[in-house]
């Protein structure tokens, strides 16, 4: 049996009770996949805010280190400044003292220099006045040893070879304060090996005169004329300065000059202090001693 349509509605009354009104608070339901993404944005954002928090602390970090960097900058540059003074002065205090050291060793070496001077003087007025002394001796080379001992003094042997030997007009009028050999034995070496020469024999004489004229005929009256076989010089008696100043102008100047055509002669004379005495063909006599510029003019 069919229902009439009147039945099959429903009454208006209880649809209007059956269906519940959505609450105005309530909001309606969201899909899924928005819901999924809102989170992961609130956890990237949670995570950006997190990194940008460890940032900020860093870069607060670094902001305190700057801060502390400055002031050690500034202590640092105060202690810089405070050292290049302090270098500075150091240097100023150096060159001071390489000021007054420079003065000092200057004084030093004019005190030096003066010393020298006065000491080099000293020793030319010794040495001129222990020629001086001198002035009267002679020195007799190459007597035999034991020659004198026939004679009761050396000074007799003296006069006796004087007179006899050399036959000097006068010679018995010579008057010899003292004479004597030099101590010990001479050597001298030659190409057999060594051999024993004679020492020297010294002598003072009375009179400067008396020295002069036998220096001045020695040459001649010794000439050929052997004493016991051995060959006899005599020289005046000076310093070993002399002897040696006489050494040196024999060796490296004499020549030289006797080699100038301008020169007539020249020779080393026996003469204090030791020169060369020459003469120009000009008629002109000259000397030369050492330590002048050029021997001749």
């Amino acid at each position: 049996m069919a229902e009439s349509p009147e039945k099959s509605k429903p009454a208006r009354g209880s649809k209007k009770r059956g269906k519940r009104d959505p609450s105005p608070t309530q909001s309606p339901k969201e899909p899924v996949g928005v819901q999924d993404g809102c989170q992961s944005c609130h956890g990237s954002l949670a995570n950006v805010n997190t990194k940008l928090d460890k940032i900020l602390g860093t870069l607060e970090t670094m902001g305190a280190r700057l801060s502390t960097l400055e002031v050690n900058l500034r202590d640092t540059d105060h202690r810089v400044s405070a050292n290049i003074k302090d270098i500075n002065d150091l240097k100023t205090s150096l060159e001071m003292l390489e000021k007054q050291h420079m003065n000092h060793l200057a004084a030093t070496n004019s005190r030096f220099d003066s010393h020298h001077s006065d000491t080099h003087k000293l020793s030319n007025q010794l040495d001129d006045l222990q020629n001086r002394n001198r002035r009267n001796n002679i020195v007799i080379h190459g007597v035999p040893e034991g020659s004198e001992k026939d004679q009761k003094s050396c000074e007799e042997f003296v006069a006796g070879f004087l007179a006899f030997h050399m036959k000097l007009e006068g010679g018995e009028e010579v008057e010899i304060e003292r004479a004597h050999r030099t101590p010990g034995n001479h050597q001298s070496r030659s190409g057999a090996g060594t051999q024993t020469r004679p020492r020297l024999i010294h002598v003072k004489l009375l009179r400067y005169t008396d020295r002069k004229f036998i220096l001045k005929n020695a040459a001649r009256t010794l000439k050929n004329n052997p004493y016991r076989g051995a060959n006899i010089y005599i020289t005046d008696d000076v310093t070993s300065r002399i002897r040696a100043g006489r050494k040196c102008l024999r060796e490296d100047h004499l020549q030289s000059i006797r080699d100038d055509s301008r020169v007539q002669f020249a020779y080393i004379p026996m003469s204090v202090p030791a020169v060369i005495s020459y003469k120009l063909k000009s008629g002109l006599f000259k000397t030369f001693q050492l330590g002048e510029a050029t021997p001749i003019s």
